[in-house]
């Protein structure tokens, strides 16, 4: 099955200012999962982006097999449209003739993909008859699962569903949930209805892996993690 890369790493961020170039032990984010691509050797290696420093680092530090795309103007708010719009603009002008089966969608806030993870999101979508995406989820904690979420109004707080709370009281009573991992994998014909399009297979992994790079606290807890020697110990 031919699978390309697809990175998006836009320029600017709702959180931090250049949050893709933002450098964790020594690497840029967008660094962290241009680096897994490359290791793994997909054909093609696309980064999607609106800014020159981005455009100028990736350049810099791949290879042959890396293409900068320039993402069209409408699409670079990051608010307006979801990410598999700027996957199937960049499929409908691409130039190539023999377009790929796949894409797998690397993100710079998720830094954190091991070789294994791809190798075995691709061998799930290839050889599972009829499957159109394969990703990597992590468990969500007892205390962070859904039955436990609040919404709140000025000062008055309220359980999303207290009736459920009720018979799920604690971890044992409620249903193991998941949340998206770090990667996703899917077919081409598919993509435009979103990624994770179902029927779906997915790989478990930890927490660490999964950890998504969002606010400044985010970053700090990853830079933490690794001093710790998680990356390094972790499963390659």
């Amino acid at each position: 099955m031919k699978t390309w890369a697809f990175i998006p790493a836009r320029g600017g961020s709702q959180s931090i200012e250049m949050k893709n170039m933002l450098r964790l032990n020594e690497i840029p984010l967008v660094g962290w999962v241009l680096n897994a691509a490359l290791e793994y050797g997909f054909k093609k290696v696309i980064v999607s982006t609106d800014n020159e420093t981005i455009a100028e680092y990736c350049k810099r530090n791949g290879r042959d097999s890396v293409e900068i795309v320039e993402r069209p103007t409408h699409l670079r708010d990051g608010l307006s449209y979801p990410i598999q719009d700027v996957v199937t603009d960049y499929l409908s002008k691409s130039k190539d003739l023999k377009k790929p089966d796949a894409i797998a969608l690397f993100q710079p806030t998720s830094p954190f993909v091991r070789q294994y993870q791809i190798e075995h999101l691709l061998m799930l979508l290839n050889k599972r008859v009829g499957i159109r995406s394969a990703y990597t989820v992590a468990s969500i904690p007892h205390n962070y699962h859904w039955v436990n979420q609040r919404t709140k109004d000025d000062q008055e707080i309220r359980l999303i569903n207290p009736r459920k709370r009720k018979t799920a009281y604690n971890k044992h009573r409620k249903d193991k949930t998941y949340s998206f991992g770090n990667l996703v994998v899917t077919k081409c014909p598919y993509i435009k209805d979103g990624f994770f399009a179902e029927p779906s297979m997915c790989l478990e992994i930890d927490r660490f892996d999964a950890m998504d790079i969002d606010m400044i606290d985010d970053y700090r807890i990853a830079e933490t993690l690794i001093k710790a020697g998680y990356w390094e110990n972790g499963s390659r």
